[in-house]
């Protein structure tokens, strides 16, 4: 399992009630939902980079068509949707605590 499928998996399997570290629940979920973030990150960018470097190595890709490919409109849409389940897994936590009655925890 690579370790963005481990980051992932993490925050599908969270259930339930967490532990509770500070008095406010709500910190709580903030530093959840900022722990998750670091992870998503950290892996994204060690991936990127590495992809980056591949390419460049081999001469198949230069820093122009980067910024290019980033700006088309078929990538703005993916990026999009991307961006819109990137949101939904982090803030899943938030959801799940105020879907049901709207008390929280």
């Amino acid at each position: 399992m690579d370790k963005l499928s481990a980051v992932h998996r993490s925050l599908e399997e969270f259930s339930g009630q967490g532990p509770q570290f500070f008095e406010d629940v709500h910190t709580d979920m903030l530093l959840s939902i900022i722990l998750g973030l670091c992870g998503e990150v950290a892996v994204e960018h060690q991936r990127n980079h590495v992809l980056t470097e591949v390419l460049k190595d081999k001469g198949l890709l230069e820093e122009c068509e980067l910024e290019a490919k980033a700006h088309d409109t078929q990538s703005l849409a993916a990026f999009s949707d991307w961006n819109s389940a990137f949101l939904e897994r982090i803030l899943r936590k938030l959801n799940v605590d105020y879907d049901g009655d709207g008390e929280g925890r």
